[in-house]
């Protein structure tokens, strides 16, 4: 936005302070907000404007009242901006915006926040249309873990928008910016509703100056933004809504139900239409029980939770004057918060004591069912993503080298998905796999050959070889259908997920010593055994011999240190992400990069037609998400309930 965009607003150049304007970033009813720089430090910074232009006015460099009778309303807007300043600035939560200072002059007050580099949410549902359920809760996760913090403390937000939601540009997580606290303090105290009400995200007592608000406010809020992320559509205004059904007349916003059955499950639909009520004693009371509800549980059960992996770490909040929440309520959901904890720490005990049925910890094995893959817990921790410049083998599009933090425990094939595992996916549900795969012909060709598939790859397979010949579509095919088996979150491992896993608490270029001497005990690629059935290869290969030419039955080789087989070798291994030709701007959290390049995504590892410089933990490629090729197969992961 060009300062020109808002009369109002201070030229470029200008000082506050410390501060030097760049440009606006945002400007509306109640302020504008500018980019800025520090002039000691260089730094960039977000400072804004307490400008009500309802009732005041620019004159000069100085912000005033419009009339006398304006000025008691303008004083104590004011007030109430500097005192949500000061509990703002005692937040400390990585997916809260954070106030770094604050202060008076030009006759109005300045709040200065961390700038965060990214875009809108509102911008990314602009480009992408309309999300996935697993898309939506990965930007929801933290926003709620954050936003749970502040209701903790007995405030409310008051804004949730897709445009007051952040995208950083460094690890794509989510950053809640703009609360309306001092916003809606002063519409009770003047003319303006409208600058504290976003059409479509606020709930109905928000237009009113009396209205009765908590934590359902807010929840409406955040359900009007999945309603919009899942169909592409903002809802119907709330006043509308209220207008028609109090003439008796149907609601003119439909329910997800109707217009959007199977693009989410049930649950979660059905939690969004509940937060979307116009009665607000009929959503849900607190984040804790819509969470609940959109992952189709009862509040005391396990959760993938509602505390980041920043709030674990500690968050601090203290009290301020800015409006708190009745405190008749505060402790009646405290008292029923309280209830619900209790039953929450009795029910685990009784399965983890009595029972014997804690969930799995890092280092165990089990199977979720007789004929599932066998998984392996790896622990939580963090490593540094990528090879470095000096690696052998390196190419361009391995960094740069990043810090990934795995915050929770989880779950990941101990091998490859095999033929058995896959045939029975495909006995039981008539899926069909495709007809033709690429296969090597001799020298430096590669060609799709009709009539080869999983079943027939080309070369001779029992049950217990990886199954190949199967693209990115076939291998989420599988998972969906594991899932639904067995009742748990089966999927693809993330491309930073998969490294960590390989490495398994290494960082060298491999597990085992450098060079090609530990290749033949510890991985199937390419060596002497290929070269001695395929005189005209042309790629490098190990001198050792490994007696396999092609796939090798999973669990051939020796496990690297996390007691995983062929993490390295055997067949190429499809991952969740998007294809981008570096990490500048990757995930850091251990989450798959679902922007970028998604017509082709990520393989790992390496197959048993690599060069040695390939089986690298850090080596990619990438394919088109369509392409089968008789060297790519795929593990499975699977999300572990804390």
């Amino acid at each position: 936005m060009n300062t020109q965009d808002h009369k109002q607003a201070l030229p470029p150049g200008f000082h506050l302070g410390s501060y030097r304007v760049v440009r606006v970033l945002g400007a509306g009813g109640f302020g504008v907000t500018y980019l800025c720089e520090h002039g000691g430090l260089g730094v960039t910074v977000a400072v804004k404007e307490y400008l009500p232009n309802d009732i005041a006015v620019r004159s000069g460099n100085a912000v005033a009242p419009k009339s006398t009778a304006d000025r008691e309303g303008y004083q104590w807007g004011l007030s109430r901006f500097l005192d949500e300043a000061r509990t703002l600035a005692r937040f400390e939560h990585r997916n809260v915006v954070r106030v770094r200072d604050y202060f008076e002059a030009n006759g109005t007050a300045y709040i200065v926040m961390d700038y965060e580099d990214g875009e809108p949410l509102d911008r990314v549902l602009e480009r992408k249309g309309t999300l996935t359920e697993a898309q939506i809760k990965r930007v929801l996760l933290p926003i709620v873990a954050g936003l749970r913090l502040v209701h903790a403390a007995g405030f409310l937000h008051r804004d949730v928008k897709p445009a007051n939601i952040f995208i950083r540009r460094s690890d794509e997580s989510p950053c809640l910016l703009d609360f309306g606290s001092a916003r809606q303090a002063l519409s009770s105290r003047s003319r303006s509703v409208t600058a504290i009400a976003s059409a479509g995200y606020s709930p109905p007592e928000q237009y009113e100056s009396d209205g009765e608000q908590g934590p359902w406010t807010d929840i409406y809020a955040l359900s009007a933004l999945c309603y919009r992320a899942i169909t592409g559509i903002a809802p119907v205004e709330a006043t509308r809504r209220q207008s028609r059904l109090l003439r008796g007349e149907d609601d003119p916003l439909p329910s997800l139900a109707e217009v959007a059955g199977g693009r989410c499950s049930q649950a979660f639909l059905t939690a969004v239409d509940r937060g979307l009520r116009v009665v607000e004693r009929e959503r849900q009371g607190s984040l804790d029980e819509w969470w609940a509800e959109l992952e189709g549980r009862a509040i005391g059960e396990p959760t993938s939770h509602l505390v980041s992996p920043s709030a674990r770490r500690g968050s601090k909040v203290a009290e301020s004057r800015v409006e708190r929440m009745p405190a008749t309520k505060r402790r009646s959901r405290a008292v029923w918060l309280l209830c619900g904890m209790t039953v929450a720490v009795v029910v685990f005990l009784y399965f983890a004591i009595v029972e014997g049925k804690a969930g799995p910890r890092a280092g165990d094995r089990f199977h979720d069912c007789p004929a599932c893959p066998e998984m392996m817990v790896v622990p939580a921790g963090s490593y540094r993503m990528g090879s470095p410049s000096y690696e052998q083998g390196r190419r361009e599009y391995e960094g740069p080298v990043h810090d990934v933090t795995i915050a929770a425990p989880f779950a990941i094939g101990v091998y490859e998905v095999t033929v058995a595992q896959f045939g029975r996916f495909v006995d039981e549900t008539g899926y069909s796999a495709g007809s033709s795969c690429f296969m090597y012909e001799g020298g430096d060709e590669w060609v799709d050959s009709a009539g080869r598939h999983w079943r027939n790859p080309a070369f001779g397979q029992s049950g217990r070889h990886p199954v190949a010949c199967v693209d990115w579509n076939d291998a989420q095919a599988y998972v969906e259908w594991l899932s639904r088996q067995t009742g748990e979150e089966y999927r693809l491992p993330s491309e930073s997920e998969w490294e960590y896993a390989a490495r398994a608490g290494t960082s060298t270029a491999r597990p085992w010593a450098e060079g090609e001497s530990g290749q033949c005990r510890q991985a199937n690629g390419a060596d002497a055994s290929v070269k001695g059935r395929h005189s005209d290869w042309k790629s490098v290969v190990a001198s050792c011999r490994d007696g396999h030419v092609h796939t090798a039955p999973v669990g051939s080789f020796a496990a690297n240190g996390w007691e995983l087989h062929d993490m390295l070798g055997n067949v190429w291994e499809w991952t969740e992400d998007c294809w981008n030709g570096s990490y500048a701007g990757a995930p850091s959290d251990g989450s798959a990069w679902e922007y970028g390049d998604c017509e082709t995504r990520v393989l790992r590892g390496g197959s048993w037609g690599n060069r040695p410089s390939v089986l690298r933990a850090a080596f990619r490629v990438r394919d088109s998400a369509g392409s089968r090729g008789n060297v790519v197969g795929f593990r499975v992961a699977r999300t572990l309930a804390p």
